[in-house]
């Protein structure tokens, strides 16, 4: 679309910004300057931008954009105004658990060392490894919460007024 008899727009002018976007590719191509005009926001305590696997050689079109995470230098602070804002935006307290960072960091870790590759998941013992590493430490209904799009709002608003100074 940025190309040919009807030109939409040149490609400088193209943007992309996803939320929670999982490793998509393969390629080995997706940090290719093409792609440049792609960002990707990202929480560390999300378990599904960490899937497939990166050490199975996936990964995202375009650049990284992570959110503060639990234990990152002032992120009480910026929790707690994401939480405010979260509260104001839905009307209930924000469910989203940012200590699971840990628990994810842990899963990715032990499904990386336990299924070296795709084709190691889909098969019985990588199943039962899927099985028993999320049963052992996550529990997945909590992780996801950090996968709400009302809590990558509340982030990006917080950040944003953190930003502005207001």
């Amino acid at each position: 679309m940025s190309q040919g008899l009807r030109v939409l727009a040149p490609l400088e002018s193209i943007y992309c910004y996803t939320f929670a976007t999982p490793g998509v590719t393969p390629s080995g191509n997706a940090s290719d300057p093409l792609y440049g005009n792609i960002f990707n926001i990202l929480n560390p305590s999300d378990m599904v931008p960490r899937l497939p696997l990166e050490s199975w050689g996936y990964e995202r079109y375009g650049h990284d954009l992570w959110l503060p995470g639990y234990g990152d230098e002032g992120f009480d602070e910026k929790y707690e105004a994401t939480c405010e804002i979260f509260k104001a935006n839905t009307g209930v307290e924000c469910p989203y658990v940012p200590e699971d960072r840990e628990r994810v960091d842990k899963l990715v870790e032990d499904l990386g060392r336990e299924i070296p590759t795709a084709d190691d998941l889909v098969t019985l013992g990588g199943g039962a490894t899927v099985v028993k590493d999320l049963l052992a430490d996550v529990n997945p209904m909590q992780v996801l919460y950090g996968h709400y799009p009302s809590v990558y709002i509340a982030w990006m608003q917080s950040l944003d007024s953190v930003t502005m100074g207001s």
